[in-house]
């Protein structure tokens, strides 16, 4: 990787969260107030975020993305704003470690958040889980979500009937909670995966395995990174076929080098 080209391109192209979330990566400086302020004020009464496709709805798979803006900026659930988040993840856990968006929302919600989609209520489970574990109190919470997920996984070719994120989130989920021998059939099945991945894909998979601390010697953390390094352009971005390239080309810089 080019990691000259890849700032320059975050520099000249990036928002100014971007920024802030590059200039915390490279020098650790903390974000400013009004960034801050200008990413986490819509943050509603109960704790959680509300998504583009349904604003007056405080979603699931929206706070966990302000959670994760959060991480990008250095700071954790012990801050307040993403602690009121987590409670929100908390209390919207169900008593079996499920979690689903509300059936109301099934006529916008996208299909990884759609409460009428297979699969989705997996995904919304590994992903609200994998922020629970991440924070220091709700340990028990996670593993409750671990072990829904558990239950859905087929033991005869470790894939859960879900998106293939979901297997990533799952994996650091399971990694987070020491449940390592499930971690790891997943981590296999996504090892074999990996030629399927686009570069947004593979940065976001890495992101998650390294969070929960899956070392950098893994099989899967060497052949993700070669596999990423090897897509970046000329100009030092990443391709993201959504068009999220700044944010592609900051999370896979971020992950190429902590490697």
């Amino acid at each position: 990787m080019n990691q000259e080209n890849a700032i320059n391109f975050i520099r000249q192209y990036g928002n100014p969260t971007d920024i802030a979330q590059l200039e915390w990566l490279l020098k650790q400086k903390k974000v400013s107030s009004t960034i801050f302020d200008d990413v986490f004020s819509h943050q509603r009464h109960d704790g959680g975020f509300a998504a583009p496709w349904a604003v007056d709805y405080s979603s699931i798979d929206t706070t966990c993305h302000f959670l994760d803006q959060g991480k990008k900026f250095g700071l954790d659930s012990t801050y307040p704003v993403l602690g009121k988040a987590t409670r929100f993840l908390l209390q919207n856990q169900q008593n079996n470690g499920r979690f689903s968006e509300a059936d109301n929302v099934a006529t916008s919600a996208p299909p990884w958040a759609n409460p009428t989609t297979p699969g989705a209520d997996l995904y919304l489970t590994a992903n609200a889980g994998f922020w629970l574990a991440m924070a220091p109190n709700t340990h028990e919470a996670a593993k409750d979500s671990a072990a829904y997920l558990k239950q859905k996984l087929d033991p005869t070719t470790s894939q859960l009937p879900s998106f293939l994120n979901t297997h990533w989130l799952a994996a650091g989920l399971f990694w987070l909670v020491d449940d390592q021998e499930t971690a790891v059939l997943l981590i296999n099945h996504l090892q074999e995966r990996l030629p399927d991945l686009t570069a947004p894909n593979l940065a976001w998979l890495l992101d998650t395995l390294l969070t929960a601390g899956v070392p950098h010697d893994n099989k899967i953390i060497q052949s993700a990174s070669q596999k990423l390094a090897g897509m970046q352009e000329e100009n030092g971005r990443f391709p993201s076929p959504e068009g999220q390239i700044v944010h592609t080309t900051l999370t896979a810089l971020s992950v190429l080098i902590i490697k």
